[in-house]
Order: C-alpha cells, then sequence, then structure tokens
C-alpha cells in the first residue's frame, strides 16, 4: 500500500474497509489480541537496558488515600517490600502529597534538583535511582508530567538514562501497572530489584489552548497536558467524569456511568485528523457524528476495557478506536465486547469501530467546545493536539525468560528445555557462556508433480545442533557484568519463530526450484545464529554466506557450523568454492545502514537470493536494507511477524525497492499466514 503525504478526507460512510483517516486499520482477531503483549519483543535493538542498583528512592504516598483504612494497609505493605528487599530508611526520600498537582511539583523538582551528596552537605537534594508512586492512574500521570517538565529543563546527558517511575497499584483503574502484569505492590517491587529491567516508553502530550484573561486581544496561551493512559472524548468522556462523582461506588461506576450516557445518546460531533509523519500518512474527515473515541496508550482503560487491544507502551504511537453512533443494543454489545474474556472484539466489528494507529492526533469541534478526558482525572476543552512522545520515560518490565511454545508449533524438542542442552562453556571476558542446543524442524512437503501413484504429502524432520548462549537474560547479563558495550543487543541469542517460519516455508515451497543450482549463492542477511542458512547448507548442499553486525553470533552461527560438519570458507574465497555436492558457509561482519559493496564481501556477482527474518523494525532502514538487498542479490526472501512494528514499514520497503529498480514486489500469499508475512522482490 502506498499512501500519499498529502490530507484525504474520509468519513465513517465511504472509507474503504481497509483504511480510516489513510491510516490501515486494524482488525485483530482473537489469536492475535490474546497474544499482544504491552512492550515490543525484546528482537528490537532499540531497547534501554538499565540494571543500576537501586541506592536511592523518591517515594511518593497519595495523601488522601493513606487517611484511609486500606490506604494505611497499603503503606505497611510497602514498608514490608522496601525491608524485604533490603532498601533501609535513610535510602527513602518520603514525600506525602496535599493536593492535586502536588506529585507532579515534587518529581519536577526532584529532578531538576537532584544533586550528588558530599560530606558538607549530605543529601541536599540526593540523586534519585527510582521514583516509586502509590495511587492510580491518575497519580501516575502526574508523576510522569512532572518528570517531562524536568527533563525539558534538565535534558538526559549523554549516556544518561531516564529515572524509572513505578507505578504502585493502589487505585481503582490501575490500567499502567496491569499492562506491565504488575498487580500487586510486590509484583512492582520484584521487577525494580530482582528480575526487571527499565524500559523506555512513551507519553502522550495534549496541546489545548486557553484564553488569557490578562491579554487585551484574548490571545490564547498553548497549555501542554501528559497522558499516560487514555485520552477521551464524547460519550466515553463523560462516562469518566460521570464516574468520578460515583467513587462511592468503587469499580462497578464504571459500568453503571456507561449505561446511564448509552440512554442519554448524546450527539458528539467532530472534525478529526490523524498524522504520521514518519511514514508519511495523514488524513481527516469533517463533522461526522460520533459516539466516543480512546486515544490510547495502553492496552485497558477504566475498569480494565480492552479498548486498543493492540497497544504498545512503546512503540511511538497512539492507539486510536472511534466508534461510530449505533443503536442501543449495538452499544451495549460493544462494551461487553471489550471485558474479559473477549478482550477487545469490538474491534472486528467493520462497519461500527475503526481503529488505527498514529503518531499524531488532532480534535476539533469547531465553534462548540468540547470536553476531552485525560486519564479520567484531567479535563480540557478542544481543540486539541495530541502527540506521542517516544521514550519519554521509563518503567521496569518483565524480562522474557523462555521464548512461547506457539512460536516453535513444529519443532518437537524445545531449545529452552534443559534436558536438551549441553553446556560448553562458562563464559569469561571474551566469550558469553555457551550451550549446544539440538534444535528439530518437521516440514511438510507436497508430492513431486510427476507422482501418479501417491498423492499424499510427505513429512520430513531436520535438526541442527545449535551452539548459542543459554537465554536471551544469560548473554545480557554477560554484556552489562564485563561491560561489553554501551549499547548491549542481547536479541541474537536466540532463533525467533520468523527464522524457523523462514527456512519452513523455504523448504516446503522453494527447494525444487533451488535445488539443481548448488553453487548459487544465498544469503542470509541479520543472520543472528543463522539457522535457516546452516540448516540449508547442511541439509541440501547449499553455498550460504551469513551476514551479521554482531561478530559474536557469527562465532556461534560458525561453531554451529562446525558442530554439523558443515564446511567453513574464508569469505574471500567463497564464491570460488565449489561446493562438491556438499554445503558451504562463510561469515562476514555486515551493516546495512553503512555503505554496501560487493567488493566488501568479496563478491564479484550478485547472489541468487537473498533470505531474512524479523529484519524491518525500523522506517529509518528500510530505505538501507533496500539499497543493501539491491547491490547483493537477485531475488529477496524476507518473513515478517504479520504485526508490524510500526505502521507501513513493508509498504516503505516495496518503495524503496521499486525505486531502485525492483521488477517484482509482492506478499506470497500461498506461504503467508495468519501470524507471519512474506516478502518477496525481484531486481
Amino acid at each position: 500500500m502506498t499512501s500519499s503525504p498529502s490530507p484525504v478526507s474520509s468519513s465513517p460512510t465511504s472509507t474503504p474497509s481497509n483504511l480510516w483517516l489513510n491510516h490501515p486499520t486494524l482488525r485483530p482477531g482473537k489469536s492475535e489480541r490474546e497474544k499482544a503483549s504491552s512492550l515490543t519483543p525484546i528482537t528490537s535493538p532499540t531497547h534501554t537496558k538499565n540494571k543500576k542498583r537501586l541506592q536511592s528512592l523518591l517515594l511518593v504516598l497519595h495523601g488522601a488515600k493513606i487517611k484511609t483504612k486500606r490506604g494505611r494497609e497499603h503503606v505497611r505493605e510497602i514498608k514490608r517490600s522496601l525491608e524485604k528487599h533490603g532498601v533501609t530508611a535513610s535510602c527513602v526520600h518520603e514525600k506525602v502529597t496535599t493536593k492535586e498537582g502536588d506529585c507532579i511539583a515534587i518529581v519536577r523538582d526532584s529532578i531538576v534538583l537532584q544533586s550528588s551528596s558530599s560530606q558538607e552537605s549530605p543529601n541536599p537534594n540526593p540523586v534519585i535511582d527510582a521514583i516509586f508512586v502509590m495511587g492510580g492512574d491518575g497519580t501516575l500521570r502526574e508523576a510522569v508530567q512532572g518528570y517531562v517538565e524536568a527533563r525539558r529543563v534538565k535534558p538526559l546527558g549523554v549516556k544518561e538514562n531516564h529515572v524509572p517511575i513505578v507505578a504502585l497499584p493502589c487505585g481503582t483503574g490501575n490500567n499502567f501497572a496491569r499492562d506491565l502484569n504488575c498487580f500487586t505492590i510486590e509484583d512492582c517491587f520484584r521487577l525494580a530489584f530482582e528480575r526487571g529491567e527499565a524500559r523506555d516508553v512513551d507519553a502522550v502530550q495534549i496541546e489545548s489552548f486557553v484564553k488569557d484573561d490578562d491579554e487585551k486581544e484574548k490571545k490564547k496561551r498553548s497549555i501542554k497536558t501528559i497522558s499516560i493512559n487514555v485520552v477521551t472524548w464524547g460519550m466515553a468522556r463523560d462516562a469518566a467524569e460521570t464516574a468520578e462523582k460515583m467513587r462511592f461506588l468503587g469499580p462497578i461506576r464504571y459500568d453503571l456511568a456507561g449505561f446511564y450516557h448509552i440512554l442519554k445518546n448524546k450527539s458528539n460531533v467532530a472534525s478529526l485528523t490523524a498524522e504520521t509523519p514518519s511514514m508519511q500518512l495523514k488524513g481527516s474527515c469533517t463533522d461526522d457524528d460520533f459516539l466516543m473515541l480512546f486515544a490510547q496508550n495502553t492496552r485497558c482503560s477504566g475498569r480494565g476495557f480492552h479498548f486498543t487491544p493492540l497497544a504498545k507502551l512503546d512503540d511511538g504511537l497512539i492507539d486510536v478506536v472511534v466508534a461510530k453512533k449505533c443503536g442501543l443494543m449495538k452499544t451495549v454489545a460493544l462494551f461487553d465486547d471489550t471485558k474479559e474474556p473477549k478482550r477487545g472484539a469490538h474491534v472486528e466489528k467493520k462497519d461500527d469501530v475503526f481503529y488505527i494507529q498514529c503518531e499524531k492526533l488532532k480534535i476539533e469541534t469547531h465553534d462548540r467546545e468540547e470536553l476531552v478526558g485525560v486519564d479520567g482525572e484531567v479535563t480540557l476543552k478542544t481543540p486539541v493536539e495530541l502527540e506521542c512522545l517516544r521514550g519519554a520515560f521509563s518503567v521496569y518490565g518483565r524480562r522474557q525468560k523462555r521464548l512461547k511454545k506457539a512460536f516453535f508449533a513444529s519443532i518437537r524438542e524445545q531449545q529452552e528445555q534443559e534436558q536438551n542442552s549441553i553446556h560448553i562453556f562458562d563464559g569469561d571476558t571474551n566469550l558469553p557462556p555457551l550451550v549446544q542446543t539440538r534444535i528439530t524442524l518437521t516440514c511438510t512437503t507436497p508430492p513431486p508433480a510427476q507422482s501418479v501413484d501417491d498423492d499424499s504429502p510427505s513429512t520430513s524432520s531436520y535438526f541442527l545442533d545449535v551452539v548459542k548462549p543459554p537465554s536471551v537474560e544469560d548473554l545480557y547479563d554477560w554484556y552489562t557484568t564485563y561491560n561489553q558495550t554501551d549499547n548491549p543487543d542481547e536479541s541474537w541469542a536466540n532463533v525467533w519463530e520468523t527464522e524457523v517460519e523462514l527456512i519452513r516455508k523455504y523448504i516446503e515451497r522453494d527447494i525444487d526450484e533451488e535445488a539443481a543450482s548448488n553453487d548459487n549463492i544465498i544469503i542470509e542477511v541479520g543472520a543472528g545464529l543463522s539457522f535457516a542458512a546452516l540448516l540449508l547448507a547442511k541439509y541440501f548442499r547449499k553455498k550460504c554466506l551469513l551476514l551479521d553486525r554482531e561478530p559474536l553470533a557469527l562465532h556461534c552461527a560458525l561453531s554451529t557450523a562446525k558442530v554439523n560438519e558443515v564446511e567453513v570458507s574464508a569469505v574471500d574465497k567463497f564464491e570460488d568454492v565449489k561446493g562438491k555436492n556438499k554445503g558451504i558457509v562463510a561469515a562476514a561482519m555486515f551493516d546495512w545502514s553503512k555503505s554496501v559493496t560487493r567488493e566488501s564481501l568479496h563478491l564479484k556477482n550478485k547472489a541468487r537470493t537473498i533470505i531474512g527474518a524479523d529484519v524491518l523494525y525500523d522506517p529509518e532502514t528500510c530505505t538501507d536494507l533496500a539499497n543493501a538487498c539491491s547491490i547483493l542479490g537477485e531475488k529477496v526472501i524476507l518473513c515478517e511477524l504479520r504485526r508490524e512494528r510500526a505502521i507501513g514499514l513493508q509498504a516503505k520497503f516495496f518503495d524503496e525497492c521499486e525505486k531502485l529498480g525492483a521488477t517484482k514486489c509482492e506478499i506470497d500469499k500461498d506461504m503467508s499466514s495468519e501470524e507471519y508475512v512474506f516478502l518477496v522482490v525481484e531486481f
């Protein structure tokens, strides 16, 4: 799909089903919604990792809550958790809010004024390693607002990380904490002090305009408000305001308030503009009547309603769901679809709901001043302009300890099972700890075209004994223990699901085409442990060149080649080596964001095929990858998750390839599935 950078007018009644406001509409099925996670998978090289020991904590207590019986119990639980994790009273700088907005000032001043302590001036404004906030989403919003304001005054220094903010789930909504799988106070402390890692996440900035009474000309001044959960308009905002007045009823107030406003059926007319500058997408609609709008950073809002089931806290995008006016029963059913166990089934209703992701959103109501809600507590007046602030602050997220079993449906022996791994190296300053793990792949291939006796498909199994770090966590621990790099990328420690799917489909669909040309070179880009290329070399006698920017990943790949008795060649002699009925591999350091030439890889001619898995992760690198592919190969086959890391990545890659003279750019529908997409390009 190629989108024009100019605005495109659209309306709920006339827009093609795959576009709304010139942005792709999302219609995730139940399986995709259930598998969705709130943080980008660890394969991304852009994550911030921070294992700094917590020695000085700012603890912000909600003044009104601690006066209640439940609040006092929460404080006792916080104290117990601090003691359990070895935090002494002298390390905790406790502040209590007395009114709305106090948390903003406390956090802002703590960051702006913090300084190192000395003997002459012990801890006047101590350096803060983490901020713990007692309250719900509203209190957390204030903390993040204060932090963002502080960073405008005192920006992060070179190699300086954000101070993590921990939301202790002591409110009624706790949607942000829920997205991090923190359901109790102790859950939060375990993440911060044990197996969690600091991850940069997004905030949404809302710019509104108010009249300045001091100005004779009644000029409007801009006010910038931060949201960490949800921005609502229409019936959603009205219901949230009503629910706020019914706090005495507890969580059920959200249901009651929603039903009341469904019956009220107020008209909500607005003009909307969505924009994603990084992908040159922009579209608008004018004076349409809607039921409600949600612009979220989290998957849930209210009392765990899954209004935006694919939202991630760190993808740089605002998830926007807009529902148009519909009848009473349809509206009730829509809200029911957002709850468990349906978890956001409302987004499948093509006629009533539009779900998109964008970087900016503008809501205008022209001569009518409508109200917009921010995280259930702040109210602003239209017009408002929303913008996603990528990586605005940091939280503790759960580390992925193992790959999901669903990723390896056809692998009978899981590489994460200890009984299938052989310990081969403890690790030192030069190499991480290493194990040898057998990964078995089962493929189903169609019968030969000339077969007349048996038209049933055949099943074949292939295995590799893979040399690799024990896990992503072990590799990260090694990087940080030995200070190997300022920006460790531990993602290569595993064979990921996309590479497994790539080689499975390559074997099932493409192997016959390549069988007669074993001296043709196959290049695997972003190879990591090179599972796909090594399997082709071992079983199908291919000449495979392994390219990756991580030298240790290539070291493991070549070790795997030796263990599996695959011949290894020096890269400068690789092209001239004849296969002699056996596979051959070579490896080279390769970064497609830098200058790429065949000469640097000692190649005189283009490779027959380039393969890659999970290599489209950043819009800025699409041009570089397309350029590298056009220089190095004749045919490109990439396997990517259907759920893109950024809107339009696949379309942008195709566009860049076409600019470079590609004669074919298409998604192979036969190889693609509900979860995976195969991109095929020919130069």
